[in-house]
C-alpha cells in the first residue's frame, strides 16, 4: 500500500509515519503505484486529477526540448565533473620536468570533445556520416 499527495506530487510508503504525511494523501494500491512509476520511467508525467488521485499523462516532447532537458544537462554535468586539477597537475609536472601522471593531450582532447559535443539539431545533422555518392 502507498499514499499519494497532490500537494507534494510524491508517494509515501505504508511505513511512513502517519503523523508526518501531508493532509491531502490518498491511498493507492501497490499495483497502481507500480503502473505510475513505470509510466513515469517511460516519459509520462505524474500529476493529480481533480480528486487528488494520481494520474499519468504522456509528455510529447519536441527534439529541441529533448536537447534542452536531456542532452545539454548531461554534457554540462560531464564538463562539471571533469577534474581540471588533473590538467593543472599534468601541466605543472611537465613544467617541472617530471613525468606526468596523465597524458595531457588526452585530457585536453576529452575536454574539447565535450565542448564540441553537438547540442543543436543542426549540429547533430551535420555530423551524420552520410554515405558517399558513387
Amino acid at each position: 500500500m502507498f499514499y499519494y499527495s497532490a500537494s507534494t506530487n510524491a508517494f509515501y510508503g505504508a511505513k511512513f509515519p502517519s503523523g508526518k504525511l501531508p493532509s491531502d494523501v490518498v491511498e493507492i494500491s501497490d499495483e497502481m503505484h507500480k503502473e505510475l512509476i513505470i509510466a513515469q520511467s517511460t516519459g509520462s508525467k505524474i500529476s493529480a486529477d481533480g480528486d487528488g488521485n494520481p494520474i499519468f499523462t504522456k509528455i510529447e516532447r519536441s527534439f529541441d526540448d529533448w536537447l534542452d532537458n536531456v542532452v545539454r544537462p548531461r554534457r554540462d554535468a560531464k564538463m562539471d565533473e571533469f577534474d581540471l586539477h588533473r590538467v593543472n597537475r599534468c601541466r605543472r609536472q611537465i613544467d617541472q620536468g617530471q613525468t606526468p601522471d596523465d597524458d595531457l593531450s588526452v585530457l585536453l582532447a576529452y575536454m574539447q570533445d565535450l565542448a564540441d559535443f553537438p547540442t543543436t539539431l543542426t549540429e547533430i545533422v551535420d555530423q551524420i556520416p552520410w554515405p558517399a555518392e558513387p
